[in-house]
């Protein structure tokens, strides 16, 4: 006997902003972007809310599903006594709710890649979504998946899959790591490489020193990485506009 899907229904509804709660394991797993919610402000100022997909909020909890971004915009520029029109969801688990938070994502809002993506595919493995099914979700190989989240051991003559172990780390341990490699690797002072003919002796012992030997590649790739990324707090702004002028008259300067 063949069984119907059942299908999901929605509510929408009217609601104050102030009566909205993030969904805290969700902004764990994707932040809030500072620079899209600037971005969505100027947007909802000239065109108003309406042009803007609802947001999603889980029915039993009023947590965000998908819209962190659109809301934070929103508390920002019209405060949180403001209604907005939000769509209500029921959700049959956990699994269910971040898969649909991942589906529009993918619709709507800024793509899911790099760190976040991984984030949300381990989340979904712990909780024995298949690997074929978030494969799907995020339009990649089976084999991929595999690669990233486990790998095969022979049992008798059959291959099995078999998951990595994703360890929890709390901040301090991470710090303690942290440290740990810095002693094991603490720049030493040495001569000016002969490659590097830029610099003068003092600046090369200041580079090493406060630079922790890295060089310029490394660290710029590094800011491109978190910035792309979407890790950039509020706070970090004054110095990336300083690094920003500084870049430009450095390229200012360079012969055409």
């Amino acid at each position: 006997m063949e069984t119907k899907e059942k299908k999901t229904k929605d509510a929408i509804v009217s609601m104050k902003l102030s009566k909205i709660r993030f969904d805290d394991e969700l902004v764990d797993m994707r932040k809030v972007n500072s620079s899209l919610v600037s971005r969505y402000r100027k947007a909802m100022r000239h065109n108003g809310v309406s042009s803007f997909p609802h947001i999603f909020l889980d029915k039993k909890t009023k947590k965000i599903v998908s819209g962190n971004n659109r809301y934070t915009a929103m508390v920002k520029e019209f405060g949180e006594d403001y209604s907005v029109s939000v769509i209500l969801r029921s959700y049959k688990d956990r699994a269910e709710l971040i898969e649909h938070a991942i589906i529009e994502n993918t619709k709507f809002g800024k793509q899911l890649e790099g760190f976040e993506a991984k984030r949300f595919r381990k989340k979904l493995w712990e909780l024995n979504v298949t690997e074929e099914k978030i494969a799907r979700l995020f339009d990649m190989a089976v084999r991929s998946v595999r690669k990233e989240i486990g790998g095969y051991v022979v049992v008798g003559t059959k291959p099995k899959f078999v998951p990595k172990k994703f360890p929890v780390k709390d901040s301090t341990s991470i710090m303690d790591e942290i440290k740990k490699n810095l002693q094991e690797h603490e720049p030493t002072k040495r001569s000016i490489p002969s490659s590097v003919d830029t610099m003068t002796q003092e600046q090369w012992e200041e580079h090493v020193e406060k630079d922790l030997g890295i060089k310029l590649p490394q660290l710029a790739k590094q800011i491109i990485r978190h910035v792309k990324a979407g890790f950039v707090e509020t706070s970090y702004i004054p110095v990336l506009k300083e690094l920003k002028d500084t870049l430009d008259d450095f390229f200012a300067r360079l012969p055409v």
